[in-house]
């Protein structure tokens, strides 16, 4: 992608940092932020920092002017919030925020609008993976919005916004400092448990795979009006995850089992003490559900209609995160 001008919110983030990195020495790249937002990354990489928020739609006007390409990632996400927060913080950032963001580019005539949504969104999965025809069905407060704001972007590719989703599975690589970090963590310490029988099968991508296969879709003519799950190189089990993460460490494996009711009914009893002190749960129901139910992808549409291969394996991906996490101080 050259010569392009691009807007790209959430650039903060995690993947949004990696889309911007790829693609600012070709083009114009603008990254909406929050005022008070750390940009030192953004502004020593080469991008345009433009100071609006995607919850009040009059400060947007101004960074979508002359705008050929979005990609929109700006999301409250589960790690951002604290337990007091209810579903309704969800839906005014990742509902309202991005119906303002659609609005807007439809106004300024943008001729592409990625939106990022999550592949959460289809839930749990019994013994086949989850694909793009799979039904919504959100497990918690976030996935719902997720859902309808995945849906608000589908009406507004109907009313003439050409709009292209993606849907990420677990994301990781270096700059990740929430979920996998503690993985990382845990494993060192020998105190990472195994939920059930450790079988279960998960998708993880890494994150330069998915900003790649995000820039396809906007480049591809055929990715209009289309959703993508976009995932690693295969789906591992559990306990396949943890064996890479401790050979990674050059660790023990972590033994500890716990059954998957008493381990729901711990963490249950856990979030009802902690509510009652105004504090958040260390770990949480959903936190038992994730690590151990199924949660993978088929993700043929990706490679068939944008070419997407994912590049690194979660061997080697594995290597190049703790190498971050110990050059940064964090492991």
């Amino acid at each position: 992608m050259k010569d392009k001008t691009i807007l790209i919110t959430g650039a903060t983030g995690l993947i949004g940092s990696y889309i911007v990195e790829k693609l600012v020495k070709d083009n114009d790249v603008r990254c909406l932020v929050i005022k008070n937002s750390d940009v030192s990354f953004l502004e020593n990489v080469g991008a345009k920092v433009v100071y609006g928020d995607i919850t009040d739609k009059s400060t947007l006007g101004p960074a979508l002017k002359d705008v050929d390409i979005v990609f929109h990632l700006a999301a409250a996400f589960k790690k951002d919030l604290p337990e007091k927060h209810t579903e309704a913080v969800y839906f005014k950032i990742n509902v309202d925020g991005t119906r303002n963001m659609l609005e807007a580019a439809k106004e300024n005539h943008v001729k592409r609008f990625v939106h990022f949504g999550a592949g959460g969104v289809y839930g749990f999965t019994a013994s086949e993976p989850s694909n793009e025809n799979s039904p919504y069905n959100p497990s918690n407060a976030y996935e719902r919005s997720k859902c309808e704001g995945e849906k608000l972007a589908l009406e507004f590719n109907q009313a003439g916004l050409p709009v292209t989703i993606i849907q990420p599975a677990v994301v990781y690589g270096p700059r990740e400092k929430a979920s996998i970090l503690k993985f990382f963590k845990a494993v060192k310490m020998g105190i990472f448990p195994i939920i059930g029988n450790g079988k279960n099968k998960m998708d993880f991508v890494f994150v330069e795979d998915i900003a790649d296969g995000a820039i396809l879709a906007a480049e591809k003519e055929n990715a209009v009006g289309q959703k993508y799950i976009i995932g690693g190189d295969r789906a591992y089990t559990f306990l396949e995850i943890l064996q890479v993460i401790a050979d990674t460490l050059k660790v023990p494996v972590p033994k500890i089992k716990v059954p998957y009711f008493l381990a729901k009914i711990g963490a249950g009893l856990l979030e009802i003490g902690c509510s009652l002190i105004g504090m958040n749960p260390p770990v949480k129901v959903a936190t038992m559900d994730f690590l151990s139910k199924n949660k993978f992808y088929d993700t043929s549409k990706a490679r068939k209609e944008l070419g997407y291969e994912p590049k690194v394996d979660l061997k080697k991906g594995m290597e190049i995160t703790m190498k971050w996490y110990k050059d940064n101080g964090l492991l």
